[in-house]
């Protein structure tokens, strides 16, 4: 799994860490009419705050890699992921109530400086570049082939 791929595996784990233990029944089956325990129960983001910063990581991430226009529904994804945690952020700062109140601060702050070190770093260039390459050959072999096809018409080419 790869790309816009892997940023939507990557939240629907991590949203949904732990929720099974709510539908699980003693037959092996899953009872949704339990869902009304859901009410106030967080997950993993409770009990963790590395999954915004792998969540806001990965979207910058994938911001910087992609050489192409992107598609439409990447970007909603992406423009979705970062509102969401975001929102999530801030509901469990107001849940918990944290006792020092720089704690959302110091998540946001943390967050955009490691979004600024991927943004910024040679590794996404060096990655971006690489793709940007890769594609050009890509789109070279299929007008040698489409030429080549235009040749030799009637004849069956191995698909290697």
């Amino acid at each position: 799994m790869e790309g816009h791929g892997y940023l939507l595996a990557l939240f629907e784990e991590i949203a949904g860490a732990g929720l099974e233990i709510f539908f699980d029944r003693p037959d092996g089956c899953y009872d949704l009419e339990l869902a009304h325990h859901l009410d106030h129960h967080g997950g993993l983001p409770d009990r963790e705050r590395d999954w915004y910063l792998r969540l806001r990581v990965t979207v910058t991430w994938l911001q910087e890699i992609h050489h192409l226009d992107s598609h439409p529904l990447d970007t909603k994804l992406e423009q979705g992921v970062v509102g969401l945690t975001e929102a999530m952020l801030e509901l469990l700062e107001d849940r918990l109530r944290s006792p020092n109140p720089s704690w959302l601060r110091y998540w946001r702050r943390l967050g955009q400086r490691l979004c600024d070190l991927a943004r910024y770093s040679d590794a996404a260039k060096d990655f971006r570049d690489w793709r940007e390459c890769r594609s050009q050959d890509d789109l070279s072999d299929e007008e040698a082939s489409k030429q080549s096809n235009d040749r030799d018409q009637g004849i069956s080419r191995a698909p290697w």
